[in-house]
């Protein structure tokens, strides 16, 4: 007879004073606030980026792609920023943008964050710079990575694709009339579609494919068809994605990122993963992919970071010797990728995604991080703000009772912010907003007897966000006092936050904390 051990879960709810009833919600009378108008007051603080894109040869004309706000577009090298999708309803979320090189009226994008959570609905394109947008095709591609567009054939496009839960829909697919039409020319069996798909502007017949392994970890993908994890896979075509063949590449358990570099006749080539038993997770090819060189060596920085969060390789467009990768910070080689210094962002929260060269002029590139997008013109010497950007990713949203009331939020990756209701220069801008002393994520509560006092989310044991704090800001000081801190650590578990409410009806001064205790 098997004996079975099972771990069993139990939902408690704890009580910071004796616990009393909970209030009904009160009725509020809809006259009352018939009459109020929504209002911007931020945060003016960029948030995640997923695509980014530029116009050749024009410095003040770029696009980014964001995870849940659409495209947004700049011409004035990155100062102010406009939204260009907020018409299209069907989708908020963007997984790639591309300018074609050829026709700067012509802009395609692919809905569907390839990181995290939205999906998409397929293929958009627009024929005036962004103006207005139509829905060309692909609605099964969930997860659009990556857009490849001829350099001089503004109707040749690819794009590499996820699939759903099902594996429907992911793969590379190809179209010679700008998006009216889509031929299937790459799948992976087992796989959820192909991640990155890349070439270079010079030779764009060559182009490298690759998948993305089944054991990612964090931002990574799921288990394959059997439940067993499977290496990334990676293609090479010679005919510009026509017919692929496979190439044999490191063994790359997660996400991984490619790059073929300029003036090199397709033949010089890199790829960077999360394999970082040796170090680096960085390889490079000059013989076409028949073979790879680990290069950067035990620099562990030169990886995916993150486990499959942050994955890069971009290669400058005059130089095939300087590339950048990208994690919680960027870093750029002047050697091949030998050897790296850092090159833009403090190791610690910035987390980079994306970066557009101009293929005429190595110096003018655009870069996405968690913070927004940054612009530079002069090879990373000067970079515009992101503090013009309202695209934050905001969780949830918490008001006190002071007056003016203080609003308070969880931004992704920026941590805790709180703002007055009312500016003190008669608009609200970023100079308005404060840093608040809490998580990434969770909901920030206030005392309502004392809306000095605040609860936010920390990080609590082993590192996950099941740390509860209070706050005291008159003094700026907080304290973890949370039921699973110290020696009860092991006996309760949470997720990335608490829930928590005060009673406001019966007890003010009573705050309920619920988690779950696991023996």
């Amino acid at each position: 007879m098997k004996r079975m051990l099972w771990a069993v879960c139990r939902s408690f709810v704890f009580a910071g004073i004796a616990a009393s009833a909970l209030g009904a919600w009160a009725q509020v009378n809809p006259d009352l606030y018939a009459g109020l108008t929504w209002r911007n007051v931020g945060p003016f603080h960029g948030g995640r980026i997923s695509a980014v894109s530029g116009v050749i040869g024009d410095p003040g004309t770029f696009y980014m792609g964001t995870p849940l706000g659409g495209i947004w577009k700049t011409t004035s090298g990155g100062v102010t920023w406009f939204p260009v999708f907020d018409e299209e309803t069907s989708v908020d979320s963007i997984g790639a943008i591309q300018v074609a090189p050829s026709n700067p009226e012509i802009v395609y994008a692919g809905a569907g964050d390839p990181i995290q959570g939205s999906l998409g609905d397929g293929m958009w394109k627009s024929i005036d710079a962004g103006k207005s947008w139509q829905h060309i095709g692909l609605e099964d591609t969930v997860k659009i990575s990556s857009i490849v567009v001829d350099p001089a054939d503004a109707n040749l496009v690819l794009v590499s694709a996820l699939g759903d839960a099902t594996r429907k829909g992911g793969g590379v697919y190809r179209s010679t009339d700008g998006g009216q039409n889509w031929t299937s020319v790459l799948k992976a069996a087992d796989y959820d579609g192909l991640r990155d798909l890349q070439s270079s502007y010079d030779d764009p017949s060559v182009m490298l494919a690759v998948t993305q392994g089944t054991a990612g970890g964090f931002g990574g993908a799921p288990g394959g068809a059997q439940g067993k994890a499977k290496p990334a896979l990676a293609f090479k075509s010679t005919d510009e994605g026509k017919t692929w063949s496979p190439v044999k590449i490191p063994p790359f358990p997660g996400r991984v990122a490619v790059a073929v570099a300029m003036h090199t006749e397709g033949q010089r080539m890199y790829i960077v993963g999360n394999n970082i038993e040796h170090g680096s997770g960085l390889y490079r090819s000059d013989d076409g992919g028949a073979t790879w060189k680990h290069m950067a060596g035990k620099d562990t920085r030169i990886s995916n970071g993150q486990g499959s969060y942050s994955s890069g390789v971009f290669v400058d467009t005059q130089n095939p010797d300087v590339l950048y990768t990208v994690s919680t910070a960027m870093y750029r080689s002047t050697d091949g990728g030998v050897t790296f210094e850092a090159f833009k962002g403090a190791p610690g929260g910035e987390d980079y995604h994306k970066q557009w060269i101009d293929p005429t002029n190595g110096k003018r590139m655009i870069v996405g991080t968690d913070q927004g997008a940054s612009v530079t013109l002069d090879n990373g010497k000067n970079w515009s703000l992101w503090y013009t950007q309202t695209i934050s990713q905001v969780y949830h949203v918490a008001t006190d009772s002071q007056y003016p009331y203080w609003i308070m939020a969880a931004q992704q990756d920026t941590g805790g912010v709180m703002i007055k209701s009312r500016g003190t220069w008669g608009q609200v801008d970023f100079t308005d907003w404060s840093p608040l002393p809490s998580s990434e994520f969770g909901v920030i509560t206030p005392d309502p007897k004392n809306p000095h006092i605040l609860y936010g989310v920390g990080y609590g044991p082993g590192g996950g966000g099941n740390g509860l704090i209070k706050i005291d800001m008159t003094t700026g000081q907080w304290e973890n006092v949370a039921p699973n801190f110290g020696a009860d650590a092991p006996k309760y578990r949470a997720g990335r936050d608490f829930g928590k409410k005060f009673d406001t009806a019966f007890d003010p001064g009573a705050l309920y904390v619920a988690t779950s205790a696991c023996w």
